[in-house]
């Protein structure tokens, strides 16, 4: 069989080849990106007349829970500024995760190593991490074979009792939890700043918010969260910037700057702790880190009826 070649499809002539070029929307495991190009005013009016949007509402952040597979809406904003979301599903019922335009970022949070050095505890930093199967907590962390320390460990080895070691090593006011998997070790916030630019570089849209992320649930084995920034639709269907302007059908850049700010609530206890070391990790400690990305995406304005 002949192979099909491109434009055997497209169709342009060899004047027009030239200058033709080709955007692909590469699936990113969870949007089809036909679905991110395709705007569909029935499907967004038929949900909105049950649900409709916050007048000026113009974008919102989703999380996923990926025991449940369901987004919550966490942060909405818009000509009312950003303010907290329904902290329910998104879109509860429908096939499809979005009505607009849409934007994934992975997200890598703090995660605990155990004495060898290896993440394998899984998920969200949690106090739970640190106990041993007694229930107790280590002095020279989890993990070790306690049976090969050194003759100057097995004088310094100690166990605390959870109460003592939140009394002892964590931020003043902290008091054990129930629940020892829903206390994260670390208090977490990452600051975003979306700019919206056309294929040819000229500016569109700005959008900026912070978001907090402390809940290990929406955490997954990896110690990463999936977050969505979705651009909404207006009830007829229409995207909108900023300066109330609709987007045009066409082709646009995300550029985002993401900063992620964690302070550390309770010291890590290990040998670096003990003896002093300047990569103990103690309580107050903070870590922060930088991202930059571009990401294309496709629109396409809705023809009205």
């Amino acid at each position: 069989m002949a192979k099909i070649m491109l434009n055997d499809l497209l169709r342009f002539d060899t004047a027009e080849v030239s200058n033709v070029r080709v955007k692909f929307n590469i699936y990113n495991g969870y949007d089809d990106p036909l679905d991110l190009y395709k705007m569909n005013p029935d499907e967004v009016k038929e949900y909105y007349e049950e649900n409709p949007p916050e007048e000026g509402e113009t974008f919102a952040v989703s999380i996923l829970n990926p025991t449940s597979g369901k987004e919550v809406e966490t942060l909405k904003g818009g000509s009312f500024k950003t303010k907290k979301g329904s902290g329910e599903e998104l879109y509860p019922g429908k096939e499809k995760k979005h009505l607009g335009p849409t934007l994934a970022l992975d997200v890598k949070l703090p995660t605990i190593k155990d004495g060898e050095g290896n993440t394998g505890l899984g998920g969200l930093a949690t106090l739970d991490d640190l106990v041993l199967p007694n229930g107790k907590i280590s002095n020279i962390g989890i993990g070790i074979d306690t049976s090969k320390l050194s003759d100057e460990l097995k004088r310094e080895y100690k166990e605390y009792t959870v109460e003592e070691y939140v009394e002892k090593f964590c931020e003043d006011g902290t008091s054990v939890p129930s629940d020892l998997s829903k206390f994260n070790m670390y208090k977490t916030k990452m600051q975003v700043n979306i700019w919206v630019y056309t294929s040819l570089g000229n500016f569109v849209d700005y959008f900026s918010f912070g978001q907090e992320m402390n809940d290990p649930e929406y955490t997954n084995d990896a110690g990463k969260l999936k977050m969505f920034f979705e651009m909404k639709p207006d009830k007829d269907g229409f995207v909108k910037a900023d300066n109330g302007k609709l987007y045009a059908t066409g082709a646009y850049l995300y550029k985002v700057e993401a900063t992620i700010r964690s302070t550390l609530r309770c010291t890590i206890l290990d040998e670096a702790v003990l003896h002093d070391k300047p990569n103990a990790k103690r309580k107050g400690d903070k870590i922060k880190s930088d991202d930059e990305l571009l990401k294309p995406f496709g629109y396409k304005r809705p023809k009205t009826k």
